[in-house]
């Protein structure tokens, strides 16, 4: 994954999560964040990519941050 190796800036944040939005409106690409119930904090990122409404098929992604990997649970 590229882009995780990326420093970004908050306007490429920025630009990231309205693009999100966008495509989240018109049922493009589905993303979802994941953060820890316990203290807000945002771990990783999830999401219905690649959709295809009319078959219907998505891929299911995720990503957890490589600092939290370990303390939490993920499933394939």
């Amino acid at each position: 994954m590229p882009w995780a190796h990326k420093t970004q800036t908050a306007e490429d944040m920025e630009a990231n999560m309205r693009d999100a939005h966008a495509k989240f409106l018109t049922r493009e690409d589905l993303r979802l964040h994941l953060y820890k119930k316990d203290t807000g904090e945002f771990i990783g990122s999830s999401g219905l990519h690649r959709i295809k409404w009319d078959i219907p098929r998505f891929e299911i992604g995720y990503w957890i941050d490589t600092r939290r990997y370990n303390r939490v649970r993920t499933y394939r």
